[in-house]
């Protein structure tokens, strides 16, 4: 760098040669390029590009730190459906235990009442008739509770596969009534 007539400072090559007649040097020419544009555009540059590679630092960070709550959230659904299937493993025992734990009792008490029924023919009167149809009903509605809770848990659980049909959907209503009308 050169202070320039201006009194600014320049950027400047040199070039000089030596004159030579007869392998003698008689003299030496050169030449004087003002290379300040260029200086400037490299400082451009280079301050740009410490710029850039700031903005990809500040990035970067960004994304590791989403990436690092993406792996925190990842982990915590997969901790959350861990603990949702073990839930639904011991509500399913669960339900088939009371099930089980009701059928048993149910079906000794229903055929305890059909042998009473059958020994007290004689001596049996409508009020004693009317007791052992309501403990019978009553048995079935327990029965078709317990069903239905069964049925929930199957299709709560990976046992319970849906397989799609075409139906006529009158004759599908039909018999859903006649199912109603049986109970």
């Amino acid at each position: 760098s050169r202070e320039c007539k201006d009194k600014t400072i320049g950027y400047h090559t040199y070039s000089i040669s030596p004159i030579l007649i007869d392998d003698k040097v008689e003299g030496a020419e050169g030449f004087i390029i003002d290379i300040s544009e260029k200086k400037a555009a490299e400082k451009i540059i280079a301050d740009y590009q410490i710029h850039l590679e700031k903005l990809v630092e500040e990035r970067t960070q960004k994304l590791n730190k989403a990436k690092a709550n993406l792996e925190e959230s990842l982990f915590d659904l997969r901790k959350a459906l861990k603990k949702s299937k073990e839930l639904n493993l011991f509500k399913s025992q669960i339900v088939t235990t009371i099930s089980h734990e009701f059928r048993t009792p149910l079906s000794i008490i229903l055929s305890s009442i059909e042998i009473m029924d059958q020994h007290l023919i004689e001596q049996k009167n409508d009020r004693i008739t009317k007791k052992i149809n309501d403990i019978k009903d009553a048995i079935n509605k327990m029965t078709v509770l317990i069903d239905d809770a069964m049925l929930l848990q199957k299709i709560n659980s990976d046992e319970f596969k849906l397989n799609k049909e075409d139906v006529n959907f009158k004759e599908f209503c039909v018999s859903i009534i006649s199912e109603f009308d049986k109970n």
